[in-house]
């Protein structure tokens, strides 16, 4: 919930703020892996990440094109468990 604070604050400026966007990327990986034993997440956590492609694309235009995948593989790593994207910018 910080990280995804930290790259709300950033928003609107006149770059995209890449950096607290991976640090809330990292985090949604770090939430994954340590839930992954569990039948459940924290409701916030799944609102945050399940509202994330909407919220930027309203908020952010100047969004870098490679984020929407990333956002499919949080998506993925939440609510489904699996890395979507295994090939790309793995976290692991």
């Amino acid at each position: 919930m910080e990280a995804n604070a930290k790259l709300d604050e950033q928003l609107g400026k006149s770059r995209f703020p890449s950096a607290e966007f991976d640090k809330l990327r990292q985090a949604v990986f770090d939430y994954a892996m340590a839930m992954q034993e569990r039948d459940w997440l924290h409701r916030d956590v799944a609102n945050v990440v399940n509202g994330l492609r909407d919220y930027l694309q309203l908020t952010c235009h100047n969004a870098p094109s490679d984020i929407m995948w990333k956002i499919d593989q949080m998506e993925s790593l939440i609510f489904n468990g699996y890395n979507a994207y295994p090939d790309q910018d793995d976290l692991s």
